[in-house]
Formats: C-alpha cells, sequence, structure tokens
C-alpha cells in the first residue's frame, strides 16, 4: 500500500466541481454557542500533506471569509515541513490565516506571524509534572504568549495532547502567569 495517493487531472476537476453551503461549527475545547465568534477555526493537515503552492492555494481559496455575516479566523495547523515555505507563509499572510505554532515531537514547530492573531497547541505535557510543564517552561511560555499578543493581537493557547489530564492545569497555571 502507497504512503499517499495521486489524484489524476480528472479526477481533481471532478472534485472541484463539487461544492455545497453549509454552516460552520467551531468547537474549542468544550462548546460555548458562540465559538465561532470567539475563537478561530482550525484547519489540521495529514503528516503526509506536502506543500504544493498551487494545489494549497488552491484550497485556500475555498475556505470562506465570513458566514452569514460573521467575519470567520482561520488557523492551520501543518504537520509536514515542507510548508516550512516561505512561499507557503505568503499564501497564509494573504488570507490573514495563522500557521498553528505546534509544540511537538511529531510535527514541525513554525513560529511566522502570518494573521492579526497567533494560535498555538503546546502539546508536551508531562504526566509526571503536576502542572503538566515545570515553572521554567511555564514562565517561558507566558513570555512567548505576550509577545505573540503584542500589539493588541489576539493570541489563542492550547494546551492539547501529551498527558492530557495535566492539561487544564497547564492552563491556569499559564493564565495565572499571564495576570
Amino acid at each position: 500500500m502507497a504512503d499517499s495517493l495521486e489524484l489524476t487531472p480528472d479526477q481533481r476537476q471532478l472534485l472541484e466541481s463539487f461544492t455545497r453551503q453549509m454552516k460552520v461549527l467551531c468547537i474549542a475545547g468544550a462548546w460555548c454557542g458562540d465559538c465561532v465568534d470567539q475563537c478561530p477555526i482550525l484547519w489540521q493537515f495529514a503528516p503526509t500533506k506536502q506543500f504544493e503552492r498551487d494545489d494549497f492555494a488552491r484550497f485556500l481559496d475555498l475556505i470562506p471569509d465570513s458566514q452569514d455575516g460573521v467575519p470567520l479566523r482561520h488557523a492551520l495547523e501543518i504537520r509536514h515541513e515542507s510548508f516550512a515555505d516561505p512561499t507557503f507563509f505568503e499564501l497564509a499572510r494573504t488570507r490573514n490565516m495563522a500557521v498553528v505554532f505546534a509544540d511537538s515531537d511529531e510535527y514541525p514547530c513554525i513560529d511566522e506571524a502570518t494573521a492579526d492573531f497567533s494560535y498555538a497547541r503546546l502539546q508536551r505535557t508531562e504526566e509526571s509534572v503536576e502542572t503538566g510543564y515545570d515553572d521554567k517552561a511555564l514562565d517561558a511560555w507566558a513570555d512567548r504568549a505576550r509577545g505573540w499578543s503584542k500589539g493588541g493581537r489576539d493570541a489563542y493557547v492550547f494546551f492539547i495532547a501529551g498527558a492530557k489530564v495535566r492539561n487544564p492545569t497547564a492552563a491556569r497555571m499559564l493564565i495565572k502567569r499571564m495576570i
């Protein structure tokens, strides 16, 4: 079995001809009823998805800027190193879409400002550490989050994956350092 499958030009054309209108549902942590007004929509890509400029630009062109008059924000979580490319950053920047900063052992960690907000997914909490991250690491994340939010920019920081049981405490400890 192949690691990836390539579509023929005819197959791509057929798929591109299918469109439909649908409401956008955004869940970030817990459903709050109006999350789309508060949080970006996360687009997470498979680790096998490689950056191909024209292909990815066509995909981004399909993502709406608003839904029923509500402006939408989008965050792109790429998981292949080929996206560490200035061309990709420019595609995201021209559409005001954030490239997700993923603190991960498995995926590339890219800190590139491409939108009027930042979006981070911290994925290395440890179960052996009561607060998920030690004090030094939490202090460093607080400093980084302050940097992401300079100039009035929104910064979305999620503790996700890692030792999931520690993520709520890690989030509380980060908030405590931020106020």
